[in-house]
């Protein structure tokens, strides 16, 4: 598998881990989704990320009840398709 091809979805990606792993791979040119309850610090590292690879989209949890977890899992793969990769940060 090379990064570049793969789809990377990232946890808690407005964390400082979270965010340091999303640029690290957007650089590598991956496919990334980026999901956070904190939307201020998602947006943060959405716009970070998009400036290095535009293959980028962020997904807002509002919360975290498994239904609400579900629907964004449903929406990233309307969006990309199968994704490769879940780190959860």
């Amino acid at each position: 598998m090379h990064i570049k091809e793969s789809v990377i979805v990232i946890t808690a990606a407005g964390s400082p881990i979270g965010r340091k792993v999303a640029h690290h791979f957007a650089s590598l040119g991956a496919k990334i989704a980026l999901i956070d309850t904190n939307l201020n610090a998602l947006h943060t590292t959405y716009k970070g990320c998009i400036y290095s690879h535009p293959d980028v989209e962020f997904f807002h949890l509002e919360n975290t009840q498994q239904e609400t977890i579900k629907q964004v899992f449903t929406s990233i793969y309307r969006r990309f398709g199968r994704f490769n990769i879940l780190i959860n940060s």
